[in-house]
Protein backbone atom coordinates (compact mmCIF):
# COMPACT_ATOMS: atom_id res chain seq x y z
CA UNK A 1 0.00 0.00 0.00
CA UNK A 2 2.68 2.49 1.01
CA UNK A 3 4.77 1.83 -2.09
CA UNK A 4 1.87 2.60 -4.41
CA UNK A 5 1.16 -0.94 -5.59
CA UNK A 6 -2.31 -1.96 -6.72
CA UNK A 7 -3.39 -3.11 -3.23
CA UNK A 8 -6.81 -1.74 -2.30
CA UNK A 9 -7.15 -3.53 1.04
CA UNK A 10 -5.97 -6.49 3.13
CA UNK A 11 -8.32 -8.71 5.15
CA UNK A 12 -6.67 -10.40 8.14
CA UNK A 13 -7.56 -13.85 9.49
CA UNK A 14 -10.81 -14.40 7.61
CA UNK A 15 -11.32 -17.23 5.10
CA UNK A 16 -7.53 -17.49 4.89
CA UNK A 17 -4.59 -16.14 6.87
CA UNK A 18 -5.02 -13.00 4.83
CA UNK A 19 -6.67 -11.83 1.64
CA UNK A 20 -5.26 -9.16 -0.66
CA UNK A 21 -7.77 -7.10 -2.60
CA UNK A 22 -6.07 -5.72 -5.71
CA UNK A 23 -7.37 -3.60 -8.56
CA UNK A 24 -6.56 -6.65 -10.72
CA UNK A 25 -8.48 -9.13 -8.52
CA UNK A 26 -8.42 -10.98 -5.20
CA UNK A 27 -5.59 -13.12 -3.83
CA UNK A 28 -6.04 -15.71 -1.04
CA UNK A 29 -2.89 -16.23 1.04
CA UNK A 30 -2.10 -19.13 3.36
CA UNK A 31 0.90 -18.85 5.70
CA UNK A 32 2.42 -22.04 7.09
CA UNK A 33 5.26 -22.08 9.60
CA UNK A 34 7.12 -25.39 9.72
CA UNK A 35 9.60 -26.30 12.43
CA UNK A 36 13.08 -27.10 11.04
CA UNK A 37 12.95 -30.55 12.68
CA UNK A 38 10.15 -31.56 10.28
CA UNK A 39 12.26 -30.92 7.21
CA UNK A 40 11.08 -29.85 3.76
CA UNK A 41 7.56 -30.20 2.39
CA UNK A 42 6.75 -33.25 0.31
CA UNK A 43 3.84 -33.14 -2.13
CA UNK A 44 1.66 -35.06 0.35
CA UNK A 45 2.47 -32.83 3.32
CA UNK A 46 2.18 -29.69 1.19
CA UNK A 47 -1.40 -30.60 0.24
CA UNK A 48 -2.62 -31.87 3.59
CA UNK A 49 -0.62 -29.83 6.12
CA UNK A 50 0.81 -27.03 4.01
CA UNK A 51 -2.42 -25.29 3.14
CA UNK A 52 -2.80 -26.29 -0.53
CA UNK A 53 -6.02 -28.24 0.04
CA UNK A 54 -7.59 -25.40 2.00
CA UNK A 55 -6.60 -22.88 -0.67
CA UNK A 56 -8.07 -25.15 -3.33
CA UNK A 57 -11.39 -25.46 -1.47
CA UNK A 58 -11.64 -21.68 -1.05
CA UNK A 59 -10.71 -21.20 -4.70
CA UNK A 60 -13.53 -23.55 -5.77
CA UNK A 61 -15.99 -21.89 -3.37
CA UNK A 62 -15.20 -18.55 -5.02
CA UNK A 63 -15.85 -19.98 -8.50
CA UNK A 64 -12.15 -20.22 -9.40
CA UNK A 65 -11.82 -16.43 -9.48
CA UNK A 66 -9.09 -15.58 -6.90
CA UNK A 67 -5.36 -15.98 -7.24
CA UNK A 68 -3.85 -18.17 -4.49
CA UNK A 69 -0.54 -17.94 -2.65
CA UNK A 70 1.19 -20.20 -0.15
CA UNK A 71 3.93 -18.66 1.98
CA UNK A 72 6.17 -20.84 4.15
CA UNK A 73 9.53 -20.73 5.89
CA UNK A 74 10.24 -24.37 4.97
CA UNK A 75 11.81 -25.61 1.77
CA UNK A 76 10.42 -28.15 -0.69
CA UNK A 77 11.61 -31.69 -1.22
CA UNK A 78 13.74 -31.39 -4.36
CA UNK A 79 14.10 -35.02 -5.43
CA UNK A 80 12.10 -38.21 -5.47
CA UNK A 81 13.53 -41.70 -5.42
CA UNK A 82 10.97 -42.80 -8.03
CA UNK A 83 10.60 -39.82 -10.33
CA UNK A 84 13.73 -37.69 -10.04
CA UNK A 85 12.47 -34.17 -9.45
CA UNK A 86 10.01 -33.92 -6.58
CA UNK A 87 6.40 -33.13 -7.50
CA UNK A 88 6.38 -30.45 -4.77
CA UNK A 89 9.38 -28.67 -6.28
CA UNK A 90 7.95 -28.91 -9.80
CA UNK A 91 4.59 -27.57 -8.60
CA UNK A 92 6.27 -24.57 -6.97
CA UNK A 93 8.39 -23.85 -10.04
CA UNK A 94 5.48 -23.90 -12.48
CA UNK A 95 4.78 -20.53 -14.09
CA UNK A 96 1.25 -19.62 -15.17
CA UNK A 97 2.42 -19.30 -18.76
CA UNK A 98 4.52 -22.46 -18.82
CA UNK A 99 3.76 -26.11 -19.49
CA UNK A 100 2.60 -28.18 -16.54
CA UNK A 101 3.94 -31.71 -16.30
CA UNK A 102 1.23 -34.35 -16.69
CA UNK A 103 2.51 -36.29 -13.69
CA UNK A 104 2.15 -33.24 -11.44
CA UNK A 105 -1.40 -32.57 -12.65
CA UNK A 106 -2.31 -36.20 -12.10
CA UNK A 107 -0.69 -36.28 -8.67
CA UNK A 108 -2.44 -33.12 -7.52
CA UNK A 109 -5.83 -34.04 -9.02
CA UNK A 110 -5.71 -37.41 -7.22
CA UNK A 111 -4.87 -35.77 -3.89
CA UNK A 112 -7.53 -33.06 -4.26
CA UNK A 113 -10.18 -35.34 -5.74
CA UNK A 114 -10.68 -33.31 -8.91
CA UNK A 115 -10.11 -33.88 -12.64
CA UNK A 116 -6.78 -32.94 -14.23
CA UNK A 117 -8.23 -29.92 -16.09
CA UNK A 118 -9.38 -28.41 -12.78
CA UNK A 119 -6.02 -29.26 -11.22
CA UNK A 120 -4.25 -27.43 -14.06
CA UNK A 121 -6.41 -24.31 -13.66
CA UNK A 122 -5.70 -24.31 -9.93
CA UNK A 123 -1.95 -24.73 -10.50
CA UNK A 124 -1.98 -21.74 -12.85
CA UNK A 125 -3.66 -19.64 -10.15
CA UNK A 126 -1.19 -20.75 -7.45
CA UNK A 127 2.09 -19.15 -6.32
CA UNK A 128 4.29 -20.89 -3.75
CA UNK A 129 6.89 -18.90 -1.81
CA UNK A 130 9.15 -21.25 0.13
CA UNK A 131 12.15 -20.66 2.41
CA UNK A 132 10.88 -17.33 3.70
CA UNK A 133 12.31 -16.07 7.04
CA UNK A 134 11.57 -18.17 10.11
CA UNK A 135 9.28 -16.80 12.80
CA UNK A 136 12.14 -15.53 14.99
CA UNK A 137 13.89 -13.85 12.05
CA UNK A 138 10.85 -12.36 10.37
CA UNK A 139 10.69 -8.91 12.01
CA UNK A 140 14.45 -8.13 11.76
CA UNK A 141 14.47 -9.28 8.11
CA UNK A 142 11.44 -7.15 7.24
CA UNK A 143 12.96 -4.08 8.85
CA UNK A 144 16.56 -4.43 7.68
CA UNK A 145 16.14 -6.04 4.25
CA UNK A 146 12.78 -4.65 3.15
CA UNK A 147 11.97 -1.35 4.86
CA UNK A 148 15.34 0.34 5.43
CA UNK A 149 16.42 0.17 1.75
CA UNK A 150 13.09 1.78 0.79
CA UNK A 151 13.24 4.77 3.12
CA UNK A 152 13.57 7.24 0.23
CA UNK A 153 10.58 5.70 -1.57
CA UNK A 154 8.48 5.82 1.59
CA UNK A 155 9.59 9.30 2.60
CA UNK A 156 10.83 8.03 5.98
CA UNK A 157 14.03 8.78 7.86
CA UNK A 158 16.07 5.81 9.08
CA UNK A 159 15.13 6.66 12.68
CA UNK A 160 11.42 6.32 11.83
CA UNK A 161 11.56 2.80 10.36
CA UNK A 162 11.19 0.73 13.52
CA UNK A 163 8.53 2.94 15.11
CA UNK A 164 6.47 3.04 11.94
CA UNK A 165 6.85 -0.70 11.42
CA UNK A 166 5.55 -1.32 14.95
CA UNK A 167 2.60 0.98 14.28
CA UNK A 168 1.68 -1.06 11.19
CA UNK A 169 2.23 -4.35 13.01
CA UNK A 170 -0.04 -3.23 15.85
CA UNK A 171 -2.74 -2.27 13.33
CA UNK A 172 -2.52 -5.74 11.75
CA UNK A 173 -2.59 -7.45 15.15
CA UNK A 174 -5.63 -5.51 16.35
CA UNK A 175 -7.48 -6.14 13.10
CA UNK A 176 -6.68 -9.85 13.11
CA UNK A 177 -7.95 -10.14 16.69
CA UNK A 178 -11.37 -8.63 15.99
CA UNK A 179 -14.06 -10.89 17.49
CA UNK A 180 -16.50 -12.18 14.86
CA UNK A 181 -18.56 -14.02 17.48
CA UNK A 182 -19.85 -10.66 18.65
CA UNK A 183 -21.47 -10.17 15.25
CA UNK A 184 -23.04 -13.63 15.26
CA UNK A 185 -24.62 -12.87 18.66
CA UNK A 186 -25.90 -9.49 17.50
CA UNK A 187 -29.61 -9.78 16.62
CA UNK A 188 -29.28 -6.86 14.18
CA UNK A 189 -27.08 -9.05 11.95
CA UNK A 190 -30.18 -10.78 10.68
CA UNK A 191 -28.89 -12.18 7.40
CA UNK A 192 -25.87 -14.02 6.11
CA UNK A 193 -25.03 -11.18 3.72
CA UNK A 194 -25.13 -8.67 6.57
CA UNK A 195 -22.87 -10.87 8.71
CA UNK A 196 -20.37 -11.28 5.86
CA UNK A 197 -20.29 -7.54 5.15
CA UNK A 198 -19.76 -6.64 8.80
CA UNK A 199 -17.17 -9.36 9.37
CA UNK A 200 -15.21 -8.29 6.30
CA UNK A 201 -15.25 -4.67 7.47
CA UNK A 202 -13.94 -5.63 10.92
CA UNK A 203 -11.08 -7.62 9.42
CA UNK A 204 -10.17 -5.14 6.68
CA UNK A 205 -7.15 -2.83 6.55
CA UNK A 206 -7.29 0.02 4.03
CA UNK A 207 -4.63 2.50 2.88
CA UNK A 208 -6.46 5.21 4.84
CA UNK A 209 -6.03 3.21 8.05
CA UNK A 210 -2.31 2.81 7.39
CA UNK A 211 -1.94 6.55 6.75
CA UNK A 212 -3.75 7.27 10.01
CA UNK A 213 -1.49 5.08 12.15
CA UNK A 214 1.54 6.62 10.44
CA UNK A 215 0.40 9.96 11.85
CA UNK A 216 0.18 8.56 15.36
CA UNK A 217 3.47 6.74 15.72
CA UNK A 218 5.52 9.34 17.65
CA UNK A 219 4.53 9.22 21.32
CA UNK A 220 0.92 9.06 20.22
CA UNK A 221 1.01 12.61 18.82
CA UNK A 222 2.10 13.36 15.26
CA UNK A 223 3.53 16.68 14.15
CA UNK A 224 0.15 17.50 12.65
CA UNK A 225 -1.61 16.85 15.96
CA UNK A 226 0.94 18.94 17.88
CA UNK A 227 0.53 21.87 15.49
CA UNK A 228 -3.26 21.72 15.48
CA UNK A 229 -3.32 21.53 19.28
CA UNK A 230 -1.04 24.57 19.47
CA UNK A 231 -3.39 26.36 17.07
CA UNK A 232 -6.34 25.86 19.42
CA UNK A 233 -8.06 22.91 17.76
CA UNK A 234 -9.98 20.72 20.23
CA UNK A 235 -9.58 16.92 20.56
CA UNK A 236 -12.78 16.08 18.64
CA UNK A 237 -11.87 18.55 15.90
CA UNK A 238 -8.41 16.99 15.62
CA UNK A 239 -9.94 13.53 15.12
CA UNK A 240 -11.96 15.00 12.24
CA UNK A 241 -8.74 16.47 10.82
CA UNK A 242 -7.13 13.02 10.85
CA UNK A 243 -10.02 11.56 8.87
CA UNK A 244 -9.82 14.35 6.28
CA UNK A 245 -6.09 13.76 5.94
CA UNK A 246 -6.72 10.05 5.30
CA UNK A 247 -9.36 10.90 2.66
CA UNK A 248 -6.88 13.19 0.93
CA UNK A 249 -4.25 10.42 0.94
CA UNK A 250 -6.72 8.04 -0.73
CA UNK A 251 -7.64 10.67 -3.33
CA UNK A 252 -3.99 11.52 -4.06
CA UNK A 253 -3.19 7.83 -4.54
CA UNK A 254 -5.44 7.78 -7.62
CA UNK A 255 -3.05 10.18 -9.33
CA UNK A 256 0.27 9.18 -7.83
CA UNK A 257 2.17 6.53 -9.84
CA UNK A 258 3.82 5.20 -6.67
CA UNK A 259 7.27 6.56 -7.53
CA UNK A 260 9.34 8.90 -5.35
CA UNK A 261 7.86 12.38 -5.34
CA UNK A 262 4.36 13.44 -6.30
CA UNK A 263 2.56 13.21 -9.60
CA UNK A 264 2.04 16.39 -11.60
CA UNK A 265 -1.64 16.52 -10.58
CA UNK A 266 -0.87 16.05 -6.89
CA UNK A 267 2.00 18.56 -7.08
CA UNK A 268 -0.30 21.20 -8.60
CA UNK A 269 -2.93 20.63 -5.88
CA UNK A 270 -0.29 20.95 -3.16
CA UNK A 271 1.07 24.16 -4.70
CA UNK A 272 -2.45 25.59 -4.74
CA UNK A 273 -2.96 24.43 -1.13
CA UNK A 274 0.20 26.24 -0.04
CA UNK A 275 -0.93 29.42 -1.78
CA UNK A 276 -4.28 29.28 -0.01
CA UNK A 277 -2.54 28.71 3.34
CA UNK A 278 -0.22 31.71 2.81
CA UNK A 279 -3.16 33.99 1.94
CA UNK A 280 -5.24 32.65 4.84
CA UNK A 281 -2.41 33.33 7.28
CA UNK A 282 -2.08 36.88 5.90
CA UNK A 283 -5.81 37.46 6.41
CA UNK A 284 -5.74 36.19 10.01
CA UNK A 285 -4.95 38.21 13.13
CA UNK A 286 -1.96 36.10 14.21
CA UNK A 287 -1.39 38.30 17.27
CA UNK A 288 -4.64 36.99 18.75
CA UNK A 289 -3.65 33.52 20.03
CA UNK A 290 -4.65 30.82 19.33
CA UNK A 291 -5.54 31.62 15.75
CA UNK A 292 -5.71 28.17 14.09
CA UNK A 293 -9.50 28.04 13.73
CA UNK A 294 -9.65 31.59 12.33
CA UNK A 295 -6.93 30.75 9.82
CA UNK A 296 -8.80 27.60 8.79
CA UNK A 297 -12.02 29.60 8.24
CA UNK A 298 -10.10 32.01 5.99
CA UNK A 299 -8.52 29.06 4.20
CA UNK A 300 -11.90 27.46 3.50
CA UNK A 301 -13.34 30.75 2.21
CA UNK A 302 -10.52 30.92 -0.32
CA UNK A 303 -10.85 27.26 -1.29
CA UNK A 304 -14.63 27.39 -1.76
CA UNK A 305 -14.33 30.32 -4.14
CA UNK A 306 -11.91 28.51 -6.44
CA UNK A 307 -12.73 26.78 -9.71
CA UNK A 308 -11.23 23.32 -10.16
CA UNK A 309 -10.98 21.17 -13.28
CA UNK A 310 -10.02 18.05 -11.33
CA UNK A 311 -12.92 15.64 -10.92
CA UNK A 312 -13.81 14.85 -7.33
CA UNK A 313 -11.53 17.47 -5.78
CA UNK A 314 -13.59 19.04 -2.99
CA UNK A 315 -12.85 21.74 -0.46
CA UNK A 316 -12.68 19.03 2.22
CA UNK A 317 -9.99 17.16 0.28
CA UNK A 318 -7.90 20.31 -0.13
CA UNK A 319 -8.22 20.89 3.62
CA UNK A 320 -7.07 17.28 4.11
CA UNK A 321 -4.06 18.07 1.91
CA UNK A 322 -3.33 21.08 4.12
CA UNK A 323 -3.38 18.84 7.20
CA UNK A 324 -1.00 16.43 5.48
CA UNK A 325 1.36 19.31 4.67
CA UNK A 326 1.06 20.38 8.30
CA UNK A 327 2.65 17.07 9.27
CA UNK A 328 5.49 17.86 6.85
CA UNK A 329 6.07 21.25 8.53
CA UNK A 330 5.03 23.10 5.37
CA UNK A 331 1.87 24.66 6.86
CA UNK A 332 1.45 26.01 10.39
CA UNK A 333 -1.62 26.99 12.40
CA UNK A 334 0.29 28.65 15.22
CA UNK A 335 3.59 30.41 15.78
CA UNK A 336 6.62 28.13 15.50
CA UNK A 337 7.59 28.85 19.10
CA UNK A 338 4.20 27.58 20.29
CA UNK A 339 5.65 24.06 20.04
CA UNK A 340 8.25 22.60 22.41
CA UNK A 341 11.04 22.92 19.80
CA UNK A 342 11.25 24.70 16.46
CA UNK A 343 12.19 21.40 14.80
CA UNK A 344 8.73 19.98 15.60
Amino acid sequence: MLLGEDVLYVICEWWEDYIIGRSSGTELVSVKHREPSKGAWSMASLVEDGGVRHLYERWVAHKEQPRCRLQTNAGLTTSSAKNGASAAAVLAATEASGAIEATVKQDLSARLGCDTDTAERFIRSLTIEAELPKRDDLIPRLIVHFLEPRCSELGWTSSEVRKRFLAIRNLVFETAQQDLLAISRDPSANSKDDYVARAEKLKRITPEMVVEVMGEFVAGRSKMVQKLHAGGFGPTDIESCKRLRAKWAAFARQWDPGLPGSSQVVASILEETHNFAVKAEQQTDTANLPYGEAMRAAFLNLVESRQSTIDGLTAELILGAAYDETDRCSIWWSPVDALPTAES
